[in-house]
Protein backbone atom coordinates (compact mmCIF):
# COMPACT_ATOMS: atom_id res chain seq x y z
CA UNK A 1 0.00 0.00 0.00
CA UNK A 2 1.38 3.40 -0.97
CA UNK A 3 1.09 6.33 1.40
CA UNK A 4 0.50 9.80 0.11
CA UNK A 5 3.10 12.18 1.50
CA UNK A 6 1.92 15.73 2.05
CA UNK A 7 4.32 18.63 1.71
CA UNK A 8 6.02 19.46 4.97
CA UNK A 9 7.67 22.77 5.69
CA UNK A 10 9.28 21.66 8.97
CA UNK A 11 12.94 20.89 8.32
CA UNK A 12 13.66 17.26 9.18
CA UNK A 13 16.17 17.04 12.01
CA UNK A 14 18.27 14.19 13.31
CA UNK A 15 17.86 13.02 16.90
CA UNK A 16 20.65 14.54 18.99
CA UNK A 17 21.08 15.39 22.66
CA UNK A 18 18.90 18.34 23.68
CA UNK A 19 16.33 17.96 20.92
CA UNK A 20 12.74 16.83 21.38
CA UNK A 21 10.63 14.04 19.93
CA UNK A 22 6.91 14.52 19.34
CA UNK A 23 4.94 11.28 19.04
CA UNK A 24 2.63 10.73 16.08
CA UNK A 25 -1.03 10.99 17.14
CA UNK A 26 -1.98 7.31 16.86
CA UNK A 27 0.63 5.89 19.24
CA UNK A 28 -1.47 4.04 21.82
CA UNK A 29 1.32 3.04 24.18
CA UNK A 30 0.87 4.26 27.78
CA UNK A 31 4.26 5.97 27.72
CA UNK A 32 4.34 7.42 24.24
CA UNK A 33 0.76 8.34 23.33
CA UNK A 34 0.96 12.04 22.36
CA UNK A 35 4.19 12.39 24.25
CA UNK A 36 7.04 14.89 24.16
CA UNK A 37 10.45 13.35 24.82
CA UNK A 38 13.61 15.25 25.71
CA UNK A 39 16.68 13.46 24.34
CA UNK A 40 19.35 13.25 27.06
CA UNK A 41 21.78 11.27 24.95
CA UNK A 42 21.94 10.15 21.33
CA UNK A 43 24.59 8.36 19.36
CA UNK A 44 25.39 5.32 17.24
CA UNK A 45 24.88 3.01 20.25
CA UNK A 46 21.37 4.27 20.93
CA UNK A 47 19.32 7.08 22.41
CA UNK A 48 17.97 7.92 25.84
CA UNK A 49 15.27 10.42 26.74
CA UNK A 50 12.63 11.49 29.23
CA UNK A 51 8.90 11.76 28.51
CA UNK A 52 8.06 15.28 29.70
CA UNK A 53 4.28 15.33 29.70
CA UNK A 54 3.00 12.20 31.51
CA UNK A 55 2.42 12.62 35.22
CA UNK A 56 2.81 9.65 37.54
CA UNK A 57 0.05 8.81 39.97
CA UNK A 58 2.58 7.09 42.20
CA UNK A 59 3.46 8.83 45.45
CA UNK A 60 7.15 9.37 46.08
CA UNK A 61 6.48 12.21 48.53
CA UNK A 62 8.38 10.46 51.36
CA UNK A 63 11.59 10.65 49.35
CA UNK A 64 11.00 14.20 48.11
CA UNK A 65 9.94 15.40 51.57
CA UNK A 66 13.53 14.84 52.72
CA UNK A 67 14.34 17.80 50.48
CA UNK A 68 11.23 19.83 51.35
CA UNK A 69 9.62 19.03 47.98
CA UNK A 70 6.78 16.70 48.99
CA UNK A 71 4.24 18.48 46.74
CA UNK A 72 6.45 18.33 43.65
CA UNK A 73 4.85 16.44 40.72
CA UNK A 74 6.67 13.44 39.29
CA UNK A 75 6.51 12.41 35.64
CA UNK A 76 6.67 9.04 33.90
CA UNK A 77 10.05 9.30 32.17
CA UNK A 78 9.60 6.09 30.20
CA UNK A 79 9.29 2.32 30.41
CA UNK A 80 12.94 1.55 31.29
CA UNK A 81 14.13 1.36 34.93
CA UNK A 82 10.88 2.72 36.34
CA UNK A 83 12.26 2.67 39.89
CA UNK A 84 15.10 5.03 38.95
CA UNK A 85 14.62 8.75 39.64
CA UNK A 86 15.89 11.35 37.17
CA UNK A 87 15.69 15.10 37.44
CA UNK A 88 16.13 17.91 34.94
CA UNK A 89 16.90 21.47 36.01
CA UNK A 90 18.26 24.79 34.83
CA UNK A 91 20.71 25.38 37.70
CA UNK A 92 24.22 25.94 36.25
CA UNK A 93 27.47 24.74 37.79
CA UNK A 94 26.02 21.85 39.79
CA UNK A 95 28.57 19.18 40.64
CA UNK A 96 28.00 16.08 38.50
CA UNK A 97 25.22 17.59 36.31
CA UNK A 98 25.33 16.92 32.58
CA UNK A 99 24.39 19.73 30.23
CA UNK A 100 21.87 18.56 27.62
CA UNK A 101 20.82 21.89 26.15
CA UNK A 102 20.95 25.64 26.61
CA UNK A 103 20.39 26.21 30.35
CA UNK A 104 19.23 22.60 30.68
CA UNK A 105 20.91 19.94 32.81
CA UNK A 106 20.20 16.43 34.03
CA UNK A 107 21.31 15.00 37.36
CA UNK A 108 24.11 16.22 39.55
CA UNK A 109 24.01 16.88 43.25
CA UNK A 110 20.32 16.92 44.17
CA UNK A 111 21.12 18.75 47.39
CA UNK A 112 22.82 21.59 45.43
CA UNK A 113 19.97 21.77 42.93
CA UNK A 114 17.32 21.93 45.66
CA UNK A 115 19.25 24.58 47.61
CA UNK A 116 19.39 26.80 44.53
CA UNK A 117 15.80 26.01 43.58
CA UNK A 118 14.49 26.98 47.02
CA UNK A 119 16.82 29.83 48.02
CA UNK A 120 17.83 31.71 44.91
CA UNK A 121 16.41 35.06 43.93
CA UNK A 122 16.43 33.70 40.37
CA UNK A 123 13.50 31.41 39.61
CA UNK A 124 15.14 28.07 38.85
CA UNK A 125 13.18 25.08 37.58
CA UNK A 126 13.26 21.43 38.59
CA UNK A 127 11.34 18.44 37.26
CA UNK A 128 11.40 14.79 38.44
CA UNK A 129 10.92 11.58 36.42
CA UNK A 130 10.66 7.88 37.16
CA UNK A 131 12.26 5.76 34.44
CA UNK A 132 13.43 6.73 30.99
CA UNK A 133 12.83 5.97 27.32
CA UNK A 134 15.57 4.10 25.51
CA UNK A 135 16.31 2.98 21.96
CA UNK A 136 19.06 0.70 20.68
CA UNK A 137 21.40 1.82 17.90
CA UNK A 138 19.38 2.72 14.78
CA UNK A 139 16.00 1.95 16.40
CA UNK A 140 14.94 5.58 16.90
CA UNK A 141 16.11 6.55 13.42
CA UNK A 142 13.93 3.75 11.99
CA UNK A 143 10.94 4.98 14.01
CA UNK A 144 11.52 8.54 12.75
CA UNK A 145 11.71 7.24 9.17
CA UNK A 146 8.32 5.52 9.70
CA UNK A 147 6.99 8.88 11.00
CA UNK A 148 6.35 7.63 14.52
CA UNK A 149 8.21 10.73 15.75
CA UNK A 150 9.04 14.21 14.55
CA UNK A 151 12.24 15.80 15.89
CA UNK A 152 12.23 19.45 16.91
CA UNK A 153 14.66 21.93 18.46
CA UNK A 154 14.77 23.09 22.03
CA UNK A 155 12.71 26.17 22.70
CA UNK A 156 9.52 24.96 24.36
CA UNK A 157 8.51 25.40 27.96
CA UNK A 158 9.20 22.02 29.55
CA UNK A 159 8.54 23.04 33.14
CA UNK A 160 4.75 22.97 33.30
CA UNK A 161 2.44 20.08 34.14
CA UNK A 162 2.61 18.81 30.56
CA UNK A 163 -1.14 18.90 29.90
CA UNK A 164 -0.97 20.79 26.60
CA UNK A 165 2.74 20.39 25.84
CA UNK A 166 2.28 18.04 22.86
CA UNK A 167 -0.29 20.31 21.21
CA UNK A 168 1.78 23.46 21.85
CA UNK A 169 4.91 21.83 20.44
CA UNK A 170 3.08 20.80 17.26
CA UNK A 171 1.70 24.31 16.80
CA UNK A 172 5.19 25.75 17.28
CA UNK A 173 6.39 23.73 14.27
CA UNK A 174 4.15 26.00 12.17
CA UNK A 175 3.61 23.23 9.62
CA UNK A 176 0.21 22.36 8.15
CA UNK A 177 1.07 18.66 7.99
CA UNK A 178 1.83 18.43 11.70
CA UNK A 179 -1.03 20.79 12.59
CA UNK A 180 -3.36 18.13 11.12
CA UNK A 181 -2.13 15.78 13.87
CA UNK A 182 -3.96 18.02 16.35
CA UNK A 183 -7.30 16.99 14.83
CA UNK A 184 -6.65 13.25 14.89
CA UNK A 185 -8.80 11.26 17.31
CA UNK A 186 -7.07 9.17 19.98
CA UNK A 187 -8.48 6.05 18.34
CA UNK A 188 -8.39 6.06 14.51
CA UNK A 189 -11.52 3.88 14.28
CA UNK A 190 -13.48 6.91 15.58
CA UNK A 191 -12.30 9.06 12.70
Amino acid sequence: MNRVKLNKTHRLLSPVKGRFLLAEPFAVDLYFSRSVVLLMDAGPGGCMGLVLNKRVNRDIAPFLSKFGLADMPVFRGGPVEQERLFYVHDVPDVQGAVQIGVDLYVGGSLREVVECYKASSRAYHLKFFLGYAGWTGGQLEDEIERESWVVCEQGMDIWGDGGEMWQEALLALDDLYYNMWLNCPFDPQFN
